[in-house]
Parts: C-alpha cells; structure tokens; sequence
C-alpha cells in the first residue's frame, strides 16, 4: 500500500533498471522504507527540506543517502538506489496525473510513506529540474486515510474565494486516481516558523472559529457534540471512552460555548507566517463547528517545551491549563472554560487513534488516552 494506485501492476526492485519508469532513492528507518526522493542532489535536497521540514541536520541527509546508496552492503538497509518498473509496460500513473495537472512533464517525483498515525498517508510532491517544488499530492491508500484526502479537498473548496484569517494551500485538484482512492494535489506552499511567542496564531485560530458568525449552545445540545456521541456510540470495545463521554456530559452538558469553524490540527508544524499573515497547511480534520478554542489548546498539548529536543512521552495537564489560559488571553478568549476545551481536545485526540486502530493502521495511543482520564478527574 506504500504507493497507492502503484501496488498493481507495478513493483519496486532494486537498482537503478534500464527499463524504470521512475528512479529513486530509498531511505529506511528499521527496515522499512519512508522516503522516496530523487537521486539526484539537488532535488534530493529540496525534497528533505520539504518532508522533514524544521528538523535539525536535514541538509546532511541527500550527501549519507548517497553515499550508502554507492557503497551497498549494511548501509543499504538505510538507503539504496531503486526503481519502478510496470509489469504490463504502461506509464507511472501518479506522473500521468501531476502532468495533466500542470500541464508539463519536466519533473521528479518524490514520495514521503506513511507511518500508520491517525494522519498519517503517502505524500508526494513534483519537483523540477532546477530543484523547485511545483505541487504537493496526498494520496489515499485506504478507506480512513482516503476519506481524510477527500474531506480536505471538500473543505478547500469551501473556503476557495472567501475572506479567510488564515491563508490555505491552493487547490490545483480534488478527486480520485488509479485505485480509485482519493487524492488531492495542491499549490506549494512555503511557511516561514512562527517565532516562540506564537500569540499571532492564537489570535487567527480565534479569528477563524468565528468565521460565519459562530453560534453559542449548552455542550448537549450542540451538534458538535452529538457527533461526538455518535462516532463513540460505535465502539463497542471502548467501555473507558463512553463512560469518559458520559462523565464530560455530566460535568460540563449544559454550560455554553460558542462553536465555529476548526483547523482540527493547529500544530507548530502546520502553522506558520507568508508575507506577515498566519498560514496553514492540512485541512482534513476541518469542521464548521466546534468549540471556539479547541485549536489552541490543540495547539498546546502537541507543543513541547522549547528546551525539549524530542517529544514527550506523557502530558502534564497543569502545565497544558497554564499555557492555554495564556494563549486564551493572547486571543481574548475567556478562560473560564479552559479545562473544558482541553478536554475536547484530548477526546478528540483518543477518538483519532481509536479510529486508526479499528481502521487497520499501525497507531499506539501512549499518551492522550492518560491525560483526557486525569483531566476528568482532576477538573471533575
């Protein structure tokens, strides 16, 4: 399933073939192949730069990956040269599509695997000979992962011509390709980081949730919650996640909260400035309506600590509740329901990997499942 509409009729070998329709450069993480990238050095750098964006050392990877790529042996299960052929002699299906899409031909491609996350799904991008990235594809290998490609093509289309807070990727084409999975090709789209006081992120996720008015209700009566209810009501092996259900709906069913539109996974990674404006790139958990606030402290629990070079393991609650009602005050948003919001946002968090799991995807919840239990009861 790494390559879509790729696994019938076509296979991956090793070595550069005379007979390939396309040629890469393959880099292993235990085994397992996670990137696709061109050989040659400069569009293997522009590639890199791409997937593993903000990530420290990425300019030494093309140079090791070659290298590994020319002496073989042990080094070879960490990159190796390999190629595409089809067994029937037709073309790369994907290059069909981005060319007709761009109306041009003169390209690699390069494809970043997916790892099995709640998110996680093939992404390609095109780059031109002269190393410049022309449009990035993601690609539906599955029926969730499919349906989230659609979903954002769905959402872009939506937001294509209105006034926006925020600015969206482009929309070059939504639809379905070779396996009849969906797909979804976009302009690129280059975000400068945001700077450590992310206050002018909270203040557009703010902006954003009252895109279209909003509208105000009691938790139970919302429809933002009823979906929640009903998309848990589905698992029947989940008995700790609707008991968590019932417990959130009798603490906090009939308090108020304003509901509007949500990015659905406002992170450091898909945030960032073009031109003095906050941007964002993957729409395919956006709703119209959600609580006014969810993105932000979505914001916080996936934010590590700026002395921290890895990712934690757990998450502290606390230190989440005083980072939201500060991001909360940046945005002028009232505090009083912060528990509140970082509650949804954990459950939301638990439903995705719940969803993956029962999806077939290789995903492992170590650490929201823990946190939404301790902030139930902690804020209980």
């Amino acid at each position: 399933m790494v390559l879509g509409g790729y696994q019938t009729g076509f296979e991956l070998v090793k070595g550069i073939q005379p007979e390939a329709i396309e040629n890469f450069t393959m880099i292993c993480s235990r085994g397992a192949p996670r990137m696709l990238l061109p050989p040659a050095q400069p569009m293997m750098q522009t590639a890199m730069a791409s997937f593993l964006s903000g990530r420290r050392l990425t300019s030494l990877v093309p140079p090791l990956a070659q290298m590994a790529s020319r002496i073989g042996g042990p080094l070879s299960r960490i990159s190796s040269n390999v190629s595409l052929l089809s067994k029937t002699g037709g073309s790369s299906p994907l290059r069909q599509l981005i060319s007709k899409v761009l109306e041009r031909n003169d390209f690699q491609i390069a494809l970043r695997v997916s790892f099995g996350r709640p998110n996680g799904k093939t992404v390609a991008m095109a780059i031109s000979n002269a190393g410049e990235v022309l449009c990035y594809v993601k690609l539906g290998s599955e029926a969730m992962t499919s349906d989230l490609v659609a979903h954002e093509g769905a959402m872009l289309e939506q937001f294509e011509g209105t006034e926006m807070p925020v600015i969206l990727p482009q929309l070059l084409y939504s639809g379905t390709w070779a396996d009849g999975h969906s797909v979804l090709i976009t302009a690129p789209i280059k975000l400068t980081p945001l700077k450590q006081d992310a206050s002018i992120a909270h203040i557009a996720a703010a902006a954003l949730a009252s895109q279209g008015g909003g509208r105000s209700s009691a938790l139970v009566d919302s429809e933002y919650w009823r979906r929640i209810v009903n998309i848990v009501g589905e698992y029947d092996d989940s008995e700790i996640l609707r008991t968590t259900v019932t417990e959130i709906e009798r603490i906090w069913g009939t308090k108020e909260f304003e509901f509007g539109v949500s990015h659905g996974d406002w992170t450091r990674a898909n945030v960032g400035m073009i031109d003095g404006r906050v941007a964002a790139l993957d729409w395919e958990r956006c709703v119209d309506l959600a609580p006014k606030g969810i993105d932000i402290a979505h914001f916080a629990i996936c934010e590590n600590p700026p002395y921290r070079l890895t990712k934690a393991r757990s998450i502290n609650v606390d230190r989440v509740a005083e980072k939201v009602k500060q991001y909360f005050q940046s945005a002028e948003l009232h505090s009083e329901t912060t528990e509140a919001i970082i509650v949804f946002a954990l459950l939301e968090m638990v439903i995705r990997f719940k969803s993956a799991k029962d999806a077939g995807l290789r995903s492992t919840d170590s650490k929201f499942g823990p946190a939404l239990q301790e902030g139930v009861r902690k804020w209980a």
